[in-house]
């Protein structure tokens, strides 16, 4: 017996609707998803980690676009973040020790693009909850 009878299947996405996000520069996002985490009892470094990894984000967009509240990220500033740590970003870039290591090497691993886009998501599935 096929489980899946019955089972409504998307051959296309509808666009995401307007939530109406609040208009916080992105640092101010970042304050405020870093208060819910900790109200729901998030550990420190798993705090820590969200808030390093959002700052890689903040940093790129204030060299690549300026300043920009959070209501002026959309699907494509996102892929084209996501393509310049696949492809561009320096390895090992601002490291303390490592800089050197490496230096011609462009890209991060599958698995640190990953993470950013991890955190990503979690950021926004934060603010826009109702």
């Amino acid at each position: 017996m096929d489980k899946r009878t019955g089972k409504k299947t998307l051959n296309q996405r509808e666009p995401i609707a307007d939530v109406g996000l609040p208009s916080y520069t992105l640092n101010e996002a970042v304050d405020f998803v870093v208060k819910v985490k900790r109200a729901n009892n998030l550990k420190e470094g798993t705090i820590e980690g969200y808030v390093k990894n959002m700052r890689y984000f903040i940093e790129w967009v204030a060299d690549h676009r300026g300043e920009i509240s959070i209501q002026d990220v959309t699907a494509d500033l996102l892929r084209d973040y996501v393509i310049w740590c696949a492809k561009e970003k320096e390895y090992y870039a601002g490291h303390p020790y490592k800089a050197e290591f490496e230096k011609d090497r462009r890209g991060l691993s599958p698995a640190s693009v990953n993470v950013r886009i991890r955190v990503l998501r979690t950021f926004f599935a934060v603010l826009n909850k109702p």
